[in-house]
């Protein structure tokens, strides 16, 4: 099933489609941004993997799982 193809003017349906979701995807993130900013203050720094301890296990995992996910993106950009 093509939702687009089957629109009567599917190059509104798509501008619309695409208006919605990007709104939707920022209001989301500045909701979470400002959420956390209240919860923890004006003491947090802008990478969240700053703001983890160095000797937690789970925060050297979510630093690896960073490293891995940028390594990847960045083989998808060559």
């Amino acid at each position: 099933m093509n939702i687009y193809a089957e629109t009567d003017k599917p190059q509104k349906f798509f501008t619309y489609s695409v208006i919605i979701i990007i709104t939707l995807t920022l209001g989301v993130a500045v909701t979470v941004g400002y959420v956390g900013y209240l919860a923890f203050g004006s003491n947090t720094k802008s990478l969240i993997l700053y703001n983890l301890p160095n000797e937690d296990p789970w925060a050297i995992t979510a630093e690896i799982c960073y490293v891995v996910t940028l390594a990847g993106s960045f083989v998808l950009i060559i």
